[in-house]
């Protein structure tokens, strides 16, 4: 036996059968070379029904498992299961390793820059442009005039004899391994609300100064409240 369903409407004397009706039937008995032998309905309510070959198709037949099959499979699938979430587990430990060296990685190389008021970085860029390390170093030393250094100098003795030699080993570091620039909260709000509206001055206007003037306040706000983290 096997499952047929009609693939169109089955009308007899008093019976009408819906297309898409699932039944279980079998061939109907007879002689073996005839393929004409219609389905023959064999439960349900329509037993013994006979349906002709063209009005319904076999549908494939549904594989049984025993207890030990199944059982089988439920321990394949708890097993393959297992060996995911291993394989899953494996994968965010790297990923986690892999964030891990990056942001150690990021961190000595931000470690090896030296952080710098803005005007100093500013004042150091522009003379390594002209002049070599050893020539700027011994600028600073000598306090020469001329040379674009003036924000240098008084960064490195206006603090006193106390840090003057730190300040000095600073700007040997910061010539050999880079610099950053150490803004206060003020010039880092101050820069990046210079950054939004000379960004916002290429947006096209729509017209209406109102919404115009709310978009850029929005976005200051919106800058600032990151920054204070409020």
């Amino acid at each position: 036996m096997f499952k047929i369903r009609l693939i169109k409407n089955l009308k007899t004397g008093s019976v009408h059968i819906s297309k898409g009706t699932v039944m279980t039937a079998r061939v109907r008995p007879g002689n073996p070379f005839d393929l004409s032998r219609p389905y023959q309905v064999i439960e349900g309510p329509h037993s013994g029904l006979d349906v002709p070959i063209d009005c319904a198709v076999p549908l494939p037949v549904e594989k049984l498992y025993t207890e030990a099959e199944y059982n089988k499979l439920v321990n394949e699938q708890e097993a393959l299961k297992k060996h995911f979430d291993e394989l899953l587990g494996v994968y965010k430990s790297v990923s986690e390793e892999k964030r891990l060296l990056q942001e150690e990685i990021n961190q000595l190389v931000a470690g090896k820059k030296v952080p710098l008021p803005q005007g100093v970085a500013e004042a150091l860029k522009c003379a390594q442009e002209r002049f070599s390390e050893p020539s700027i170093m011994k600028m600073i030393d000598l306090q020469k005039d001329g040379y674009g250094l003036s924000a240098v100098y008084c960064w490195v003795y206006a603090a006193g004899t106390a840090l003057e030699i730190q300040r000095k080993t600073l700007i040997m570091r910061a010539l050999v391994n880079g610099y950053t620039i150490d803004e206060t909260p003020r010039e880092r709000i101050k820069r990046g609300v210079q950054e939004i509206y000379d960004e916002w001055t290429t947006i096209p206007t729509t017209g209406d100064d109102q919404k115009d003037g709310d978009d850029l306040a929005e976005r200051i706000s919106r800058f600032v409240t990151q920054e204070l983290q409020l």
